[in-house]
């Protein structure tokens, strides 16, 4: 057998935030361009195309030009699009603005190949695979004219395309969250084609292509006999869906190299396979097994019921792909990016073994060896090439080893299992089983699993792991398992912003923009002087260096549209008086949620806002801030401030945990704790009574121990008669899931759980097993358990089918451990500046402010009141009118108890 050459793959780098515009004053005047050939170079494809109707068909005749702009836009020149529509392709897109004026008849919105069209005489909104579109404008002259924004809600879009009958358009701007590709990758790629889009590409004669998830299948002929490739549904290659028939044809596929080329068959015919430019013909796909083709091993896995039928792997270094044959079926063709640059164990000897405290170091990693079983060897370097990597390998015979003490980004292998039984643990979480393909899907800890089996017979199985996601920590456990090409992403350096390149001295004044390392700043009020300024000082009090912007009744403003963390260094030099007499100096808003005007920053610390968390280390009046969540927008603020050295970390994604691994395990936390414990992930927990089947409300207790009884690892949370309540969660979550063990220390109702407000009591937690919560609502959510018995207590996961944005879990004596879910993407929560507060009736208070250029009817709005400014979880419109006054501002009339005090209460708009 042929020694695999080295693998090569591909690393996503740190995420840029980029703004591009195109304003059309370059192009000469008069240009026309027509049809969907045409295209014009702005660093993207932009295509003519016709413009699509209501109910379907389409436009002809259409053109687009370049000319002179309406006196509406007045802009110099502008693009015409007369029954047309303009197609944009830009990878990464996160959002995209521009300016418009139309005529009339309809609007024609594409979103990477999903369209719509809607009359375009008045404002409005929608939404179009996954992207909010919304139309603000007036109508001078009968012309809607104003803009129109496409925001990506989760993710980023590729393609766009607007249509119109009479519409002309200028100043299109681009925002990109962009991941550049490096040679110096570490975490490979798995993609998959299931071609469900075959009916809407095909038929395909030959030299024609269809173009899935990133690959391009190009039709070919069969040695001079010139079919073609056709859509079908008849499942003969054993997958779900269509899949691609070929008769007297088939394809090639190129890359810059995979590791493995998988796909399922079924033919009876012979087949022509070329690899890297080396040429096989076999009487059948099967007859592939075992040989070597062009550096590739096949492997075929045949189906035990249907002859023919089957799943082909080449495993290699594959840049070059081709299957011809008289008369064969394909579907889930999947590929997986090569693996270079890993550790590959070359450095070690043959041989080596490696028992407890023992370290490999390769490539700038330090990887530990550890032995649970007490045995002779767990380790040791081994070149049976079971991992199918090249040379040496690693052997663990139940032995763990321990990936490092980095900050992990991913994680990839290659491996070979031979004994079923692995453990692996993710920042404290663990999954247990026998297979590794078990955790294909699977979430651990922060990080998502992905397994691609590339062999799988009898009692061994061969395949890549992939990790994605962040942690701190990674260690595997198993037994009679192999490894290879050991590729560890670590986290990317953040992004940041220091000031240095603006001149010094420059003062921005309201509404004023400067750019720096990809960030965009916008000066804007203050909210108690309207007349401040930001000015680039070199006299730094921060505890940065050289220069810092000074904030003199000024606020900040930027977006973070790929960032998971921020923090930045300031210096908080003295009080304003306020309108109430107080040193009101600082104001943050995240993610449209204020904090309000505080006296500094160290009032903000350990408190959550717009759905992240914020830490503040000081020292006299200056420190640190670190805000961790998803990140969006954020605007600071104040009067007489220095800020330096922005540094914004890129999102990771991933679900996020509540593990008790920092809590303080000497305490013990009582019923109402007079102080709520905050996470990283923006959310708090708090701990209330527990209440009975009758009633009865009990005043518990819950300690932190590091028993591990619930399973996970680390510090656990242990329920006693109390029940623990995760407040301001800030929107919807889903995948919502939770470790337990049940003690079963009383008798009755041992345990709770409240979903959204709805409650319900059980004599075992198991008992949740098909509950649903607001069942035949849009709100409801199904609980499943997955439990076994362990030294004779109920042990298992709770998870939570839906959406949630409320949960508490009680106990008379139960313990919990890695209370997880993925947040989901929430709606803006405006914080508005009140113009006046007065009491009006004996318990009824009237408000009065202003909307920042919001755009929205009454019935968008809900009023909340809190004593935690930051919380909008208990939001509530009875007792409560609106009325709108004009010139964006709304009169709010609110009934409240005689006896409440108003300056506790502060009123918010929630826009949808």
């Amino acid at each position: 057998m042929k020694t695999l050459r080295p693998l090569l793959f591909f690393l996503l780098a740190l995420p840029v935030i980029a703004q591009e515009c195109l304003d059309f004053e370059n192009f000469t005047s008069g240009t026309i361009f027509s049809g969907s050939q045409e295209s014009i170079s702005f660093n993207t494809t932009f295509l003519a195309q016709p413009n699509q109707l209501p109910g379907g068909g389409s436009t002809s005749g259409g053109s687009v030009s370049v000319g002179q702009s309406i006196s509406a836009l007045n802009s110099g020149q502008a693009l015409n699009v007369n029954n047309a529509a303009v197609q944009i392709c830009l990878p990464g897109l996160k959002e995209v603005s521009f300016r418009f004026s139309n005529q009339g008849g309809y609007f024609n919105f594409s979103i990477d190949g999903s369209s719509v069209a809607i009359p375009a005489n008045e404002p409005g909104s929608l939404s179009v695979k996954g992207v909010d579109i919304v139309i603000t404008g007036t109508m001078p002259n009968n012309r809607l004219t104003g803009e129109i924004t496409l925001t990506a809600q989760d993710g980023t879009f590729e393609c766009f395309s607007v249509g119109g009958q009479e519409l002309q358009i200028d100043d299109i701007c681009f925002l990109t969250c962009e991941n550049p590709s490096s040679p110096d990758s570490a975490i490979p790629e798995i993609h998959c084609v299931e071609f469900e889009d075959l009916d809407k590409q095909g038929p395909f004669p030959i030299e024609s292509s269809y173009v899935e998830n990133e690959i391009t299948f190009k039709i070919r002929e069969r040695d001079g006999a010139f079919g073609q490739a056709t859509s079908s549904t008849l499942r003969q290659a054993g997958h779900l869906g269509k899949e691609f028939h070929f008769q007297d044809s088939g394809f090639n596929v190129g890359s810059d190299c995979w590791s493995a080329v998988k796909f399922h068959f079924y033919t009876k015919e012979q087949v022509e396979v070329t690899v890297n430019g080396i040429t096989t013909i076999a009487s059948s796909i099967s007859a592939l097994d075992g040989q070597m083709i062009g550096d590739a091993m096949v492997v075929i896995q045949d189906s035990p019921t249907n002859s023919g039928q089957g799943i082909a792997c080449f495993l290699g270094r594959i840049e070059d792909f081709a299957i011809t044959g008289k008369d064969f079926y394909l579907d889930h063709f999947c590929v997986a990016d090569c693996l270079q640059d890993c550790i590959d164990f070359e450095g070690e000897n043959v041989g080596t073994k490696y028992v407890k405290g023992d370290t490999i170091n390769e490539d700038g990693f330090e990887l530990s060896i550890a032995n649970p079983q007490s045995i002779d060897t767990p380790a040791q370097i081994s070149t049976d090439n079971h991992a199918l990597g090249s040379g040496n390998e690693l052997f663990l015979n139940a032995g763990e080893i321990n990936f490092g003490k980095v900050c992990f980004n991913g994680l990839a292998f290659q491996y070979g299992q031979f004994t079923d039984n692995f453990t692996l643990s993710i920042g404290g979480a663990q999954a247990v089983g026998n297979r590794l393909s078990e955790l294909d899907g699977q979430t651990i800890g922060d990080m998502t699993v992905e397994v691609f089996v590339t062999q799988a017979h009898g009692d061994w199985e061969r395949g890549v792991i992939r990790l994605n996601g962040a942690a701190n920590e990674i260690a595997l456990y198993a037994e009679g398992l192999y490894l290879d090409r050991v590729c560890i992403e670590e986290c990317p350096e953040p992004l940041v912003v220091g000031f240095g390149e603006e001149p010094l001295g420059e003062v921005y004044e309201n509404g004023d923009t400067f750019g720096e390392d990809n960030t965009t700043f916008t000066v804007c009020d203050f909210h108690i002087n309207d007349e401040g300024s930001a000015s680039i000082t070199g006299d730094n009090q921060t505890g940065g260096t050289g220069q810092a912007i000074d904030l003199d009744f000024a606020s900040l403003k930027f977006d973070l549209l790929c960032a998971s963390r921020l923090s930045f260094q300031f210096a908080n030099f003295g009080a304003n008086g306020g309108p109430q007499g107080f040193g009101l100096d600082v104001r943050m808003v995240i993610n449209g949620v204020s904090s309000g005007n505080v006296q500094n920053f160290t009032e903000l610390n350990d408190t959550s806002l717009g759905g992240a968390y914020i830490s503040v280390v000081s020292s006299g009046n200056s420190g640190t801030v670190t805000i961790t969540g998803d990140l969006e927008r954020v605007i600071i603020g104040g009067f007489n401030i220095q800020l330096d050295n922005l540094m914004q970390t890129p999102f990771t994604g991933g679900p996020q945990c509540h593990n008790f691994n920092n809590w303080d395990p000497s305490l013990t936390y009582g019923v109402f704790n007079e102080d709520l414990i905050y996470h990283d992930d923006g959310t708090a927990m708090a701990f209330l009574y527990f209440i009975t089947v009758d009633d009865q409300y009990l005043d518990g207790t819950a300690t932190i121990s590091n028993t591990q009884f619930a399973g996970g690892s680390g510090q656990e949370l242990t329920l006693l008669n109390s029940t623990a309540y995760i407040t301001e969660l800030y929107g919807d979550w889903s995948d919502v899931s939770f470790r337990f063990r049940d003690l079963g220390l009383a008798s009755g109702r041992q345990a709770l759980l409240t979903v959204n407000s709805e409650t319900y009591s059980y004599d075992l937690i198991t008992d949740l097993d098909g509950q649903v919560f607001h069942a035949g609502t849009d709100a409801e959510v199904t609980a499943s358990v997955v439990s076994e018995v362990r030294d004779g207590k109920i042990v298992g996961i709770v998870k939570l089918d839906g959406i949630v944005n409320q949960i508490a879990i009680g106990g008379q004596g139960l313990v919990i451990d890695d209370i997880c879910g993925t947040r989901q993407p929430a709606p803006i929560l405006i914080d508005s500046q009140i113009v006046s507060v007065e009491q009006t009736a004996p318990g009824e208070f009237t408000y009065i402010w202003d909307v920042e250029a919001l755009n929205v009817q009454d019935s968008d709005f809900f009023v909340g009141r809190s004593t935690d400014l930051s919380s909008f979880s208990r939001f509530y419109d009875h007792n409560v009118t609106v009325q709108s006054l004009g010139n964006d501002r709304y009169r709010v009339t609110e009934t409240q108890p005689i006896d409440v005090e108003k300056r506790f209460y502060k009123v918010y708009l929630r826009s949808f």
